[in-house]
């Protein structure tokens, strides 16, 4: 069972290429250092607003740990590098449900497999004991 998930995931990557650690709806991702117009090494509330980066925004408080009204390039690491753990969890969810999908049609399509008795199975018809 471990092997099947095991391939499962693996064809899932195969399939997609690379996980897309964007939001879809977010377009572009501005990095720290853009967003840092002042270049002071700290991100406020004023800077991620004018990048217009919401999520961030949205989370500012929660992202700054030390209660200092600023982001440190830490901070932003470690909300960012959460919110793009989740994105690739979500990605690969949806990744591994379509090879599964894919895999369930593809057991659907193939024809039955020879049963007992029948031409060429090697089994005489209805006793279950080879010729």
């Amino acid at each position: 069972m471990k092997l099947a998930k095991a391939m499962l995931v693996a064809s899932a990557l195969a399939l997609s290429g690379a996980v897309v650690a964007a939001d879809k709806d977010e377009g572009r991702h501005i990095g720290f250092n853009e967003m840092d117009k002042n270049d002071d090494g700290r991100l406020t509330r004023e800077e991620v607003r004018a990048a217009g980066n919401t999520w961030l925004l949205q989370r500012f408080d929660e992202a700054d740990k030390a209660g200092t009204g600023y982001l440190t390039r830490g901070e932003y690491l470690a909300v960012m590098g959460r919110k793009d753990l989740r994105t690739a969890q979500e990605w690969m969810k949806e990744k591994v449900q379509d090879v599964q999908e894919r895999v369930g049609e593809a057991r659907n399509d193939e024809p039955a497999a020879a049963g007992a008795g029948s031409p060429g199975s090697g089994n005489v018809q209805g006793s279950g004991q080879p010729r």
